[in-house]
């Protein structure tokens, strides 16, 4: 019989995990609420992009209902960050106001929520030791972590029906062979799990990636990555122009023993590749142009 790590929280059997990762708010296209405040009484314009995000955001908020006992688990990268020596696509460079984005965007998703996580991003985005995300946990109902006392934290490992959940937001980043670093999570999870006497989790949920894949083991365990909810940055227009982000969220289940998945993902509309089609030409556009020669009308009359 499997013995749950110290830290694990147990969750009613009833329930199902909503999960949502990279919401990147404060980013010029990550979500951003319709009027979020600026210093000095003004109000930022959330430009197509972000509206674009936003409408999919409250329909993926009501999409949430149709679980009604549920938890929910914000997977990390909440909030942007501020690094203006690095990063130009931001809105603002407060952080209290970034932070009241961050709230008036989470809202809506955890009306109606049961239990309520918060793990912590990258610290690029989080900010060191995932500052910005635990201040803006503290504003919900949070049940704080029974090891740190903090209201994020690093990992959530999770109990439904019986079914052991480990959740974090890091993972590698491979953009030639994406099936590699889930491989290598479960090849390490095998080795310092069973070395250490501890139960594998039968799911592990990744973040980071901005790309949903399902990556199961020899023996029906799997990995999730989720989708995100910002589109492609100057970063990622510099490492790979060719990605397409997965935006959307998930929500995971016990039934008949099994764990089940849904997602409920938008395809990202920016992506049609426009041709620039030229017009043809008889020659080559290296060629030089030839001279008409002269009619002897011509010539006759000079």
């Amino acid at each position: 019989m499997k013995t749950r790590p110290a830290n694990s929280e147990i969750v009613t059997d009833s329930t199902a995990l909503i999960v949502v990762s990279d919401l990147h708010v404060n980013s010029t296209v990550g979500l951003c609420p319709p009027d979020m405040e600026l210093p000095d009484g003004g109000a930022y314009q959330p430009n197509k992009f972000q509206q674009w995000l936003w409408g999919n955001w409250l329909h993926f908020c009501k999409w949430t209902a149709r679980f009604p006992n549920r938890a929910v688990l914000l997977n990390g990268d909440v909030v942007q960050g501020i690094h203006t020596r690095r990063d130009a696509q931001i809105i603002t460079t407060s952080k209290t106001l970034m932070r009241r984005a961050a709230i008036q965007v989470v809202e809506p998703l955890l009306d109606g929520a049961g239990e309520i996580f918060f793990n912590i991003g990258t610290e690029f985005h989080d900010d060191l030791g995932g500052d910005d995300i635990e201040e803006i946990a503290k504003n919900f109902d949070v049940k704080p972590d029974g090891e740190t006392g903090r209201y994020a934290r690093w990992v959530l490992w999770l109990s439904i029906q019986g079914k052991l959940i480990h959740a974090t937001h890091h993972i590698s980043v491979a953009g030639v062979y994406p099936t590699t670093p889930p491989a290598r999570a479960w090849k390490l999870a095998k080795e310092l799990h069973v070395d250490g006497g501890l139960p594998l989790p039968d799911v592990m949920i990744r973040s980071h990636v901005h790309r949903f894949g399902i990556y199961p083991d020899s023996n029906g365990r799997i990995l999730y990555t989720t989708p995100a909810w910002q589109l492609k940055n100057a970063y990622i227009w510099k490492r790979n122009p060719l990605a397409i982000p997965s935006i959307g969220g998930m929500a995971l289940w016990v039934e008949d023993g099994e764990i089940k998945c849904l997602t409920q993902r938008y395809p990202v509309p920016f992506s049609s590749p426009t041709a620039l089609i030229l017009r043809s030409m008889k020659s080559s556009p290296c060629s030089t142009p030839q001279r008409k020669p002269k009619s002897a009308a011509t010539r006759r009359a000079k």
